[in-house]
């Protein structure tokens, strides 16, 4: 079953740092790179919900919340 994956807007300024830092020191290319392997993940979070470290046991109004690493992205030649 897949199922919507909520992404905050603190998640979409990370993401949009992020892009820009690898744009900036590696290229749009591995930029692009690292989009794709957030969508990927997503995608793999949106099938299979419970996957993941759960986060904040402490905190009763956190609970619910995991973390997950980015997949791996598809490798892209830097050579060209």
């Amino acid at each position: 079953m897949i199922r919507a994956v909520r992404q905050s807007d603190d998640f979409w300024a990370d993401m949009l740092k992020q892009v820009d830092w690898y744009r900036e020191k590696a290229g749009p290319e591995v930029a692009e790179g690292y989009v794709n392997a957030v969508e990927a993940t997503l995608q793999t979070l949106a099938t299979s919900p419970a996957l993941g470290r759960p986060r904040f046991p402490r905190w009763p109004e956190l609970a619910g919340i995991r973390s997950w690493r980015v997949e791996r992205p598809i490798s892209v030649n830097l050579m060209t």
